[in-house]
């Protein structure tokens, strides 16, 4: 674990494809214009301690995709902490119960880590880093369900050996960690990124903007609903009732990236208002 919190407290965050890295900023950006001034002091207090409080909206952004960003450093101890196994049946009687650790596992474990101010402060920034990010997994209907059917007797993983033919992932949990393509194109150059920064800043800041207008949190009466396991069932049931209805090896019809992309918008931006409360009461404790 020291040598988790060392790399932890030393890293820069680069942008990872990894909902990805967008997703993960906008569900950062969406919580803190929603976070009271004590929570944005817990975080200054919990992961920038000597810096000062500008820019710290970017940084908490920053700090949304670390969790993902340490798989690329070979840190691979967490990788089941991000996702539920919960079986999805379809013509199948039989299937594996999810293991543990997982997402519910970890988000109750950091709850209770950050709710303990006796904590040492390289695991509140290890905890809060994880939270930050976990939330926003636990909105993506794939990170909680896997299907059994006939051709996945031993389920397909999250959606992740499902495979369609579209531009914005080979399988199903790809497609929809892009947003159905509202998140991005991964296939862009790491160079064009780059040189059109400007632009995709512009447009991710646009897009903040358009998905709060049009889900206002007193449309989102469940916003304020801050138990995970409420969360990840309500994953799991979207991808019983919609995720799964694509045909396996087809191409996604209009309709379906249509409401898909619908879907997408209003898990961001209810994870992004649970995640401004969950940390308003934590900080409150």
């Amino acid at each position: 674990m020291k040598k988790i919190f060392v790399i932890l407290l030393c890293s820069y965050m680069l942008p990872v494809m990894a909902w990805n890295a967008t997703g993960h900023r906008i569900v950062a950006n969406i919580a803190y214009q929603h976070l009271t001034p004590q929570a944005k002091n817990f975080i200054q207090e919990s992961l920038y301690p000597a810096q000062s409080h500008a820019s710290l909206n970017t940084r908490f952004a920053n700090a949304a995709v670390w969790a993902d960003f340490i798989k690329s450093k070979g840190i691979k101890k967490y990788n089941k902490w991000h996702y539920i196994d919960i079986p999805y049946q379809r013509g199948l009687d039989e299937a594996k119960a999810p293991m543990l650790p997982n997402i519910r596992s970890a988000l109750a474990q950091s709850i209770a880590k950050l709710k303990d101010r006796t904590l040492s402060q390289s695991e509140r920034v290890f905890y809060l880093r994880f939270l930050i990010h976990l939330v926003g997994d636990a909105h993506q209907p794939l990170h909680c369900s896997t299907l059994y059917d006939p051709m996945f007797p031993q389920g397909d993983a999250g959606g992740n050996l499902y495979l369609l033919k579209n531009a914005y992932g080979e399988s199903l949990h790809g497609f929809w960690d892009r947003g159905l393509g509202l998140l991005g194109n991964p296939y862009k150059s790491y160079a064009w990124k780059r040189e059109n920064a400007k632009m995709l800043r512009t447009k991710k800041r646009n897009l903040i903007e358009k998905l709060q207008q049009k889900f206002p949190e007193s449309l989102l009466l469940e916003a304020k609903d801050l138990n995970p396991e409420h969360w990840i069932a309500e994953s799991h049931q979207l991808a019983e009732s919609f995720v799964y209805s694509v045909p396996v090896h087809t191409s996604p019809s209009r309709t379906y990236v249509k409401k898909g992309k619908e879907v997408v918008q209003r898990q961001l931006v209810l994870a992004g208002y649970r995640l401004a409360y969950l940390l308003n009461e934590i900080a409150r404790e």
